[in-house]
């Protein structure tokens, strides 16, 4: 049963005896420091459920970090009698890791190497010289193997072999149980970042831009942000012998002021629990130190990968649009230094860029990407900083991102000379990457006259009369040409190229996407005529959504009903964005569709938890057949369902933090 950062599991075995483990790190929302602390607790419930007594040993085994993570082919190995008793690993390299059990007396714990066969040639003991066996027949006579390849230098041993293992005796009367409380815990401070070639100037479409001084060399690092608090695993394991009793009732309490949240449904809640595995999996937090500049200092640098293992980027633009939403609410002060990322990154003339590190690389801040997606870049940036200021409610965000914000607002503007309908005339594409799109754009559209509505109320706010009221006139200009160019009678056409005559009248799902981005944001006006906008959503409903047979809703249909020609779009006639359906049920529901928001909302997240198993692994492309994951693993674009709560309860994105309402009942939770 997960229950992040929980994981409740029970085993059984060939022997009389059974077991349980609960494992948990710590993930505190609201106190970023609590979250940060590089540790796992494992705790062992073994039961007896014979009518015997029954002893034995218990181990736990770890491989250990191999040669490259460790920047060091050699390892000391040190048995600690502390707090808690196990191994403590160090590498050459100064990575290390602690493996040992609380609570246990000092002399029943054993600990030697690791118990489990390995035959990987990249720890440096596998085969040939270095093979290792099983050693887990040992546990019969409570023995502990120990390493039999090693080096002197000095006087001190080093092993080639960075696992370990840690065993305890157990004696079990009939019906009996007893709980060992294991630990692991780490210590990689340095972060081996991105790589520089002299070929490194595109690469998918994209601009690239190497940020570094070319003194600095073409290797470059980052220093992880808990090294900052910690010298050792042994100061993480000190740590926890402390505080994890504490750290585990705030996790619970938390846990239940959401899991018993009742204007909710059960199913959300439960989700929305568990997707906070992304914001650990895909989030990374750095120390503020160069090549970083001052914007990082003093609280570092935190980015965002779009997927670990299918796209990795950091700082994906559209992807932090609408999957960070947890970590606004949560932990603003790490999604601000993302934001202060992005207008560090900006280019002078007011570019956004489309990632801070370029895809297929580790983590970085160095390799900024630009161009692609470049009609919408600006935009979701400045969506973001707005989010930002409503959920701080702070008027110093605003004062600190309004000069950046004017000048990506206007580059976006420059982008079309026919103006904010259009896509850019250089290309670009936007968030649906491979699909094709020409002069004016429907999507784009509404999401540029969603950004005049936000930068008109932050230029007001700001006293900037004269640059609100222009927003506000090209607001109203360009609304008048999107009814009069785009609307076709039963849905808005996807594009339309005037020079050229063509035009694309597919159903694009999300072609209201300005809608809701205009209400999440507690934005009144119309970017769409009310009534057009009503009957677009039937015609989506009735095409895109009974076309996904439960599973979504299409990217594209036809407006009878039919699907669209195998040809007509690169992502093919039956693909579904799962993440995007999310938005486009939170429009049915802020249009006035609230029922069908719910109903599609709760088949699309049923179909990835339920019946494809997709818990743990969020994809974010489903086949409209049936359901079958397409593309995507580990997508940060599936915390697209922290928005579901405002949207539920017809608000914008503060609906939920006032009193009693979820995200505040949260935090105070974690807080007490």
């Amino acid at each position: 049963y997960g229950h992040y950062p929980a994981a409740d599991a029970e085993y059984t075995f060939d022997a009389p005896i059974n077991a349980g483990v609960r494992a948990w790190s710590s993930f505190i929302p609201g106190d970023s420091a609590k979250t940060n602390i590089p540790a796992a607790v494992f705790e062992i419930h073994l039961r007896n459920e014979s009518d015997k007594i029954l002893s034995g040993h218990f181990a736990m085994n770890f491989a250990g970090p191999n040669h490259q993570e460790a920047r060091g082919a050699f390892f000391t190995k040190t048995k600690i009698t502390e707090s808690a008793t196990g191994m403590f690993v160090c590498s050459e390299g100064g990575v290390n890791y602690f493996l040992g059990v609380y609570d246990e007396n000092h002399d029943n714990v054993k600990t030697g190497t690791g118990f489990a066969i390995n035959e990987k040639p990249e720890y440096g003991y596998g085969r040939g010289h270095f093979a290792k066996p099983c050693h887990w027949r040992q546990l019969l006579t409570g023995g502990s193997p120990q390493d039999e390849i090693f080096i002197e230098r000095n006087g001190t041993r080093l092993y080639k072999d960075p696992s370990a293992a840690v065993s305890v005796p157990f004696r079990l009367e009939s019906g009996g149980e007893k709980i060992i409380t294991f630990v692991l815990t780490w210590y990689a401070p340095v972060f081996e970042s991105a790589t520089h070639a002299p070929r490194d100037k595109t690469s998918n479409n994209c601009e690239i831009e190497w940020t570094p001084e070319a003194a600095y060399g073409a290797q470059h690092h980052l220093k992880q942000m808990y090294a900052s608090r910690y010298d050792s695993s042994l100061d993480v394991m000190r740590r926890m012998g402390n505080d994890r009793e504490n750290l585990q009732r705030r996790i619970f309490a938390w846990q239940e002021a959401l899991l018993t949240y009742k204007n909710l449904p059960h199913w959300l809640r439960d989700s929305l629990l568990n997707i906070f595995c992304l914001l650990t999996e895909e989030g990374y937090w750095f120390q503020p130190k160069y090549p970083l500049g001052d914007w990082s200092f003093p609280h570092g640098a935190f980015v965002y990968f779009e997927s670990s293992r299918d796209c990795p980027h950091t700082c994906c633009n559209g992807n932090d649009w609408i999957g960070t939403m947890a970590l606004t609410y949560f932990f603003p002060d790490l999604f601000r230094q993302m934001m202060r990322a992005y207008k560090a990154a900006q280019r002078k003339d007011g570019e956004v860029t489309f990632a801070l590190g370029k895809i297929g690389d580790l983590p970085n801040l160095v390799f900024n990407e630009y161009t692609w997606q470049m009609s919408l870049n600006g935009s979701t940036y400045i969506m973001m900083v707005c989010r930002l200021w409503m959920v701080t409610n702070d008027d110093g965000v605003l004062q600190e991102f309004y000069e950046s914000i004017k000048k990506s607002h206007d580059f976006t503007s420059r982008l079309a000379k026919k103006g904010w309908l259009c896509i850019a005339d250089a290309g670009g594409s936007e968030w649906f990457e491979h699909s094709k799109f020409y002069g004016y754009c429907t999507h784009i559209a509404g999401l540029h006259l969603s950004e005049l509505l936000i930068v008109e109320r932050m230029a007001l706010k700001m006293g900037d009369v004269d640059y609100a009221a222009n927003c506000r006139r090209e607001f109203e200009e360009a609304k008048i040409i999107l009814h009069e160019k785009l609307w076709c009678g039963t849905h808005y056409l996807t594009w339309y190229d005037e020079d050229t005559n063509r035009k694309n009248d597919d159903v694009m799902a999300y072609q209201l996407d300005g809608l809701f981005t205009n209400m999440h944001l507690g934005i009144g006006d119309d970017i769409f005529d009310s009534a057009h906008a009503k009957t677009a959503i039937e015609t989506i409903w009735n095409s895109n959504v009974k076309l996904a047979n439960g599973y979504g809703a299409l990217n594209y249909a036809r407006a009878d009903g039919e699907y669209i020609h195998d040809d007509a779009d690169n992502y093919g006639k039956y693909s579904i964005f799962a993440q995007n359906t999310i938005i486009f049920a939170m429009t049915c529901m802020y249009g006035g569709f609230k029922e069908r928001g719910y109903e599609l909302a709760e088949n699309t997240w049923r179909n990835l938890i339920i019946k494809q198993g997709l818990g743990w692994d969020m994809t974010h492309i489903v086949h409209a057949l049936d359901g079958h994951k397409m593309f995507g693993s580990d997508y940060n674009q599936m915390g697209v369902i922290w928005f579901l709560p405002a949207a539920m309860e017809g608000t914008d994105i503060t609906g939920p933090m006032r009193e009693g309402h979820l995200v505040q009942s949260i935090l105070e939770a974690a807080k007490k």
